[in-house]
């Protein structure tokens, strides 16, 4: 199909391709080059960061600087991540900070992750925001309560996902059959998408684009380490264990560790605390120690062999998107 869908007119962007936050594994050289090329850059919380944040304010602050780089280096469409972790309404001092910063800095985009937060929905509307809503775990509940609170984009992620994957076992496919007809703003697909066949699996469902994570990481321009990289180019699905119940990752020594935490229901030891030891991904994912760290990506990572560069992800992506997938235009 030519021409603008409802997705990328919204988005104004050229093709109907969002970039997974992937918090560490991001930054502002990363995201602009994603705007460029015609899909939607997304900076995540700790774009652009070698240590976590000491706090509110100076997570805000750093999310200053890197938006402003952004600026500098597009003129594209760009977002920020929000993470809203639980089903309250209230606003946290932390996403009240990082609102407020966007909002300085003429931020547009927005892509919210967990439960639809009615209040911080609203402040977006306030200042004239777009919001890419992504539940954790997609149901028709709660995709129907993020669109009645304000969503104009849905992110509907099926269980092939890499990073934190849905409590449920649905594949991508299934997800999206049960919610796009119970929805009327466009519904983007996420998990496992790392080749034109694994889109043309979605073809019949009408999805109005994709949301990307895996394969942006293993692209040329991506901030992850280049033992990480390699790792995944080399690897296959069969390599991954779960290392938690709603994360994978390729077998590491450390994932070997965690997994087997994970797997023993009388381990005395909290798997989750173990892995926010290693600062979840960053350890294995930006720092590059494979061995001390984890690498979490999605399921088709037999079809992951080379680099590519980001251009040529949107644009393979886009092209195909725009052909063929827009019918919600």
């Amino acid at each position: 199909m030519n021409g603008q869908s409802k997705a990328t007119k919204i988005l104004n962007i050229k093709y109907p391709i969002i970039q997974g936050p992937m918090s560490w594994i991001t930054n502002a050289d990363f995201v602009s080059r994603v705007s460029n090329a015609g899909g939607l850059g997304v900076l995540g919380a700790n774009a652009g960061q070698n240590q976590k944040a000491s706090d509110p304010i100076d997570a805000a602050n750093k999310m200053r600087i890197e938006i402003e780089k952004v600026k500098q280096m597009t003129k594209h469409s760009f977002a920020i991540n929000i993470v809203m972790h639980d089903n309250t309404d209230e606003i946290s001092d932390y996403i009240e900070r990082m609102l407020s910063v966007a909002f300085d800095e003429g931020v547009h985009y927005f892509v919210t992750v967990g439960a639809p937060n009615q209040n911080v929905f609203q402040r977006i509307k306030d200042h004239g925001g777009v919001i890419i809503h992504r539940p954790l775990t997609p149901t028709v509940d709660n995709m129907v309560e993020a669109e009645r609170n304000g969503a104009d984009i849905l992110v509907a992620t099926g269980s092939e996902a890499g990073g934190v994957f849905p409590e449920h076992r649905l594949t991508t496919a299934d997800v999206v059959a049960k919610i796009i007809e119970q929805v009327h703003v466009p519904l983007f697909a996420a998990g496992g998408i790392n080749t034109v066949e694994d889109i043309r699996a979605l073809e019949s469902y009408h999805v109005a684009g994709l949301f990307v994570g895996t394969m942006f990481i293993v692209t040329k321009e991506s901030p992850l380490a280049s033992s990480a990289k390699q790792l995944i180019i080399r690897s296959k699905a069969g390599d991954m264990v779960n290392v938690s119940a709603k994360i994978r990752s390729i077998n590491t020594a450390k994932a070997i560790a965690l997994h087997e935490i994970y797997a023993d229901v009388n381990s005395p030891i909290d798997v989750n605390a173990e892995i926010k030891k290693i600062n979840g991904m960053k350890t294995g994912m930006l720092d590059g120690d494979i061995d001390g760290g984890i690498v979490s990506v999605n399921t088709h990572i037999d079809s992951i062999d080379h680099e590519m560069t980001i251009s040529e992800v949107v644009e393979t992506f886009g092209e195909y998107c725009n052909m063929v997938m827009l019918a919600n235009a």
